[in-house]
């Protein structure tokens, strides 16, 4: 959970530098250093998932659906979405929205 609510709470703090991270068509392919810090924060998340099942059987699906889910929280959050959808000031918290996650047997 704390993952995602840096997550959120960074989009939420710095939504410029958010857009420009996740909108702008802008490549760094040939950028090392870029490429390096880019697999580093994509490393936190995977890290944080790992201890639990996958949620399809393919590599990464864990992640990847977290990573989709509150992304797109913050998206939408972040352009007002969530505010006209929901009544009340506040979006709906991360842990009453992420699905419930086994843990990988020891």
């Amino acid at each position: 959970m704390a993952t995602c609510n840096g997550y959120l709470a960074f989009a939420e703090t710095h939504p410029d530098l958010f857009t420009l991270m996740f909108n702008a068509r802008i490549e760094f392919v040939d950028d090392p250093g870029f490429s390096d810090a880019a697999e580093d924060a994509f490393a936190v998340l995977a890290d944080a998932w790992a201890p639990f099942e996958p949620v399809a059987p393919l590599p990464q699906s864990t992640e990847t659906l977290v990573w989709s889910l509150v992304h797109g929280l913050a998206s939408l959050d972040m352009i007002g979405r969530i505010q006209r959808r929901i009544s009340g000031p506040n979006r709906p918290e991360i842990k009453y929205i992420l699905p419930r996650l086994k843990l990988k047997d020891p």
